[in-house]
């Protein structure tokens, strides 16, 4: 399976977890949740980082610029932002 098509299956996953925590709460994040996004949500940049990478140069699927502090973006780039290579392609 290419790395596109696992990142876009962690993103329906984490995706379904956030509704299913909004829907199990009333209207919103339980509060007693909270703390647990705010120590999630760097695990999740790290683990799209180190899992979801470009076959040919390593970059992660998630980066919109090369580079250690590049930001990412929610969804997968289908296309290496750093050498251009097809991540879709298997």
């Amino acid at each position: 399976m290419s790395p596109y098509v696992r990142a876009w299956a962690y993103v329906a996953i984490v995706a379904s977890l956030l509704l299913g925590a909004s829907i199990w709460g009333d209207g919103g994040v339980p509060p007693a949740v909270l703390p647990y996004l705010v120590v999630l949500f760097p695990l999740h940049v790290g683990l799209t980082a180190v899992f979801f990478k470009c076959r040919a140069c390593g970059t992660s699927v998630f980066a919109h610029r090369p580079g250690m502090f590049g930001p990412f973006t929610p969804w997968p780039h289908r296309h290496c932002r750093k050498c251009g290579n097809d991540n879709h392609a298997g």
